[in-house]
């Protein structure tokens, strides 16, 4: 029996959850986090694909929230890509880097992470 061979790129597409929501973020910049907000396209294990209307830059930084069961997990991003589409906003891939469990209303992002992204830039 022949194993089909799969793309790395079909297999991601495979796994993508499509995800449309109106979402906050926090890019960080210059050892500050800015809320801007943007539009979900897809989630998967690895990653996060979004629209909004801010340029980023590949190797950036964003905090994405994402409440569970009454509690939010602050997710570290980091932008893969990052290209103008026809609407004029902005297609971001991120992909996951670390994340904290916090209770809600008590979020926030660790100092270790805004260090971090400030570091690369």
């Amino acid at each position: 029996m022949m194993a089909a061979i799969v793309s790395a790129s079909d297999l991601r597409s495979r796994n993508r959850c499509p995800m449309q929501l109106k979402t906050r973020i926090f890019y960080i910049t210059n050892s500050v986090a800015s809320a801007i907000w943007t539009q979900t396209r897809d989630i998967s294990l690895t990653g996060v694909g979004l629209l909004c209307d801010d340029l980023m830059h590949k190797g950036d930084h964003f905090v994405l929230p994402i409440a569970l069961e009454g509690q939010t997990n602050m997710v570290l991003c980091e932008v893969k890509y990052c290209r103008r589409v026809a609407s004029g906003q902005f297609s971001v891939g991120a992909s996951f880097v670390a994340s904290q469990r916090c209770e809600k209303g008590a979020e926030t992002i660790p100092v270790k992470w805004i260090d971090v992204a400030s570091a690369d830039v």
